[in-house]
């Protein structure tokens, strides 16, 4: 089970070559719209300061084609990675630090893509503990007549609400995910939860009180709020 999450959401996104329709959308943080990139298109991410991500996160809407991740002004070759699942794609990356990172695109015709960033992993050391909650969150809205009739509307499909308990953290795991709550902003981004199945766009409903148990063991809780958009 692990976040993964963007490295900085400050960081400075721009087009570094072609002409992508709609470009905002890769980095606006929703996945209901999509830009459409052609071949050779590339975006930029400039950062305040020299970063390592470990990860690329791209969401495909439709097409195929490659994702080529470059690095500096020079534009070191760092990776290349054939999509064609519509839906998350997870890069993993190995290379050394820049506070300049590009994503290019290699595709056949073109593809649709709705968003791509750079991020960090937070691993969970072990499983939430038994007593979690789930439940759901429907955006009816309803109003009842003078005669006693019931109307609804529907604003929004279901949402899943998740809320957990962990426990045993030490002092680094915690300073890891404190790391992580500074790098989204606490419940400003929004950020990837893998349950070890599969990958769900969320929000944190809240920002955790972290309560030392006993020497270098912490416990807290975590709520989370999926996102539909």
């Amino acid at each position: 089970m692990k976040f993964i999450y963007p490295i900085d959401i400050d960081a400075t996104y721009s087009v570094d070559n072609g002409t992508i329709t709609n470009d905002y959308l890769i980095n606006d943080g929703a996945i209901d719209t999509a830009a459409t990139v052609s071949n050779g298109d590339r975006v930029q991410f400039d950062f305040s300061s020299s970063v390592n991500p470990t990860q690329i996160v791209v969401y495909l809407n439709s097409g195929s084609g490659s994702i080529v991740v470059k690095r500096t002004s020079s534009k070191t070759l760092v990776s290349t990675t054939a999509i064609s699942t519509a839906g998350w794609t997870i890069i993993d990356i190995s290379s050394t630090a820049s506070d300049e990172w590009y994503c290019e695109f290699t595709v056949p015709a073109a593809m649709t893509i709705s968003e791509v960033f750079f991020a960090h992993t937070f691993t969970f050391p072990y499983q939430y503990d038994l007593g979690n909650t789930k439940q759901y969150q429907f955006g009816v809205d309803l109003a009842m007549g003078i005669g006693g009739g019931e109307f609804a509307n529907k604003r929004h499909d279901a949402k899943t609400l998740r809320d957990w308990n962990s426990t045993s953290y030490s002092g680094t795991n915690v300073t890891a995910y404190e790391t992580m709550l500074t790098a989204i902003g606490g419940t400003y981004a929004k950020l990837l939860w893998y349950d070890d199945t599969s990958y769900h766009y969320i929000r944190l409903k809240d920002t955790p009180v972290f309560s030392e148990e006993t020497y270098d063991r912490w416990s807290f809780g975590q709520g989370t709020r999926t996102q539909l958009q």
